[in-house]
């Protein structure tokens, strides 16, 4: 009887929205979701934008076991959205240190890693390559855009309290 292979839950961690060019921080947090002590190993995690091809890989490596619901943490990754849109993470591969392929999943229970497939026809598969996170990278001009937008409406609420003093201060001297 074959073992079931070791699964893990993986969880990404960024600032909610980036900004196109500007460095951000990255964290991993990877969950052993099985019922086996997970040996250590090595989990890849592909960087990508949909207008680009191109890719960027961070390991996760894991150098120490993980009893079942034992996490391990790694904050040492940051990345700059290399364009405007969104950003996303997917697992490129998961094995651990026998080199066995290993389940990985996020949060919802979705399966990351690896990918579902469809068999189209005898000559041809389709994988379904699910994505860990995605983080959304403003430009420049949204952001300054953001920026003149408060500035604007913090004038305006300025300009309004003012108006409301002024026709206090009529409405009292006139009595």
């Amino acid at each position: 009887m074959q073992n079931a292979p070791h699964r893990l839950r993986l969880t990404v961690t960024t600032p909610k929205v980036v900004t196109e060019g500007v460095t951000f921080n990255i964290g991993y947090k990877v969950k052993n979701i099985g019922n086996a002590v997970f040996p250590g190993g090595l989990v890849i995690v592909e960087i990508s934008w949909a207008s680009l091809e191109s890719k960027v890989y961070q390991p996760i490596v894991i150098n120490r076991q993980l009893s079942p619901d034992e996490e391990f943490e790694e904050n040492r990754y940051s990345q700059a959205p290399l364009v405007a849109g969104y950003t996303w993470f997917h697992v490129y591969q998961a094995v651990d240190s026998n080199g066995a392929i290993v389940e990985v999943y996020n949060a919802t229970g979705a399966q990351l890693y690896p990918y579902r497939q469809l068999n189209v026809s005898p000559s041809s598969v389709t994988y379904f390559k699910q994505p860990a996170y995605a983080v959304r990278a403003r430009t420049h001009e949204e952001v300054f855009s953001q920026r003149a937008l408060w500035v604007a409406a913090g004038s305006l609420a300025t300009v309004a309290a003012l108006q409301i003093v002024d026709w206090v201060i009529r409405f009292y001297f006139k009595m």
